[in-house]
């Protein structure tokens, strides 16, 4: 008794911390993550800041997501799964599938702006350790291992642009992860970019290849559960190594709303942004949009960043009468 009361008492002072984090990190927010890679990468592939992610979801899927914005334009072709195993059934009852540790994924990406173009892929293994009888609660484990070409467009004179130069490298990566998730929270903390860039350092450019540190914990609310109402508010921190100094507005927060298959939400990414994103689920295919506009000027002043993905559900489940408690 002493202990559940305990449990209690730990849960209600955590959502409260929780909640006064929302309300003070939206106040705090001055700059945006260095990085290329476009904001709704949070929402639609996370396992690109954190490879122990991938695979632990209760289904694979193929997915693809297009963005562009005033001064970039990303594609990435992404995918991942965790290994299963069948188990016989009993009498009338049909074999059944149980998920194995491990989890396996990729990503293929071309990324560009004005001075920096990046194409390569990303593979990625996770280890899935349960942490209950129930199944219900896993930390993993998860490392990814790149390779990029890179090429970097540098101009010494304005006037006579024809005089730019560009350099080309072909780089390794490496990302570590590691990732706690249950029904109602989880938590993970990662490294991407390990060895680093490996172009000259007076290259500004080309600073989304440093070394970045990322940490990421949300907690779901049931609000009705007749209807699968839900609220998940998060937090994302994410930084490099020269940004230590600014810790404090490299804290990003994001609020997501599921109503069954449907979830729509928003991410603080950026003060001068407002940004809002969706996605439904269908029972095999998934769509989803990510749209962030200028508070500063009118779209038509500042092209707006715009992200669609579009995937498939691969699972073996997608189909039975449970479906829609699939994603």
């Amino acid at each position: 008794m002493v202990f559940k009361i305990a449990q209690m008492i730990r849960l209600k002072t955590f959502r409260k911390v929780l909640y006064i984090l929302f309300i003070i990190s939206p106040l705090t927010l001055y700059s945006q993550d260095s990085q290329i890679n476009p904001a709704g990468t949070w929402f639609f592939n996370p396992a690109w800041y954190n490879p122990a992610i991938s695979g632990s979801k209760d289904y694979n899927s193929i997915n693809f997501t297009y963005a562009t914005g005033d001064d970039y334009e990303s594609m990435v072709l992404s995918g991942n799964t965790r290994f299963t195993k069948k188990i016989k059934g009993y009498y009338d009852i049909p074999d059944l599938s149980s998920y194995r540790n491990m989890g396996i994924g990729y990503q293929v990406f071309h990324r560009s702006s004005e001075e920096v173009k990046s194409s390569g892929f990303k593979v990625t293994g996770s280890y899935h350790l349960k942490l209950n009888e129930s199944s219900m609660s896993f930390l993993a484990i998860g490392i990814s291992f790149e390779g990029s070409m890179n090429t970097v467009t540098t101009s010494s004179d304005v006037e006579f642009p024809e005089s730019a130069t560009k350099e080309t490298t072909y780089d390794p990566n490496i990302d570590f992860g590691i990732y706690y998730y249950s029904p109602s929270f989880y938590m993970g903390i990662s490294s991407t970019g390990l060895l680093e860039g490996m172009l000259p350092d007076d290259t500004v450019t080309y600073d989304y290849e440093a070394r970045h540190y990322h940490f990421l914990s949300g907690y779901k609310l049931v609000l009705y559960r007749p209807m699968n109402i839900l609220i998940e508010p998060s937090v994302i921190f994410s930084i490099s190594d020269t940004a230590f100094h600014d810790f404090v507005n490299h804290i990003y927060p994001m609020v997501k709303i599921y109503i069954d298959n449907f979830c729509l939400g928003t991410y603080f990414y950026n003060k001068d942004n407002i940004s809002v994103f969706f996605r439904y689920n269908y029972p095999g295919i998934y769509i989803g949009a990510f749209l962030a506009l200028s508070r500063e000027s009118a779209y038509y002043k500042n092209i707006p960043s715009i992200e669609l993905s579009a995937g498939i559900n691969l699972s073996y489940n997608k189909s039975r009468r449970y479906k829609r408690f699939h994603w």
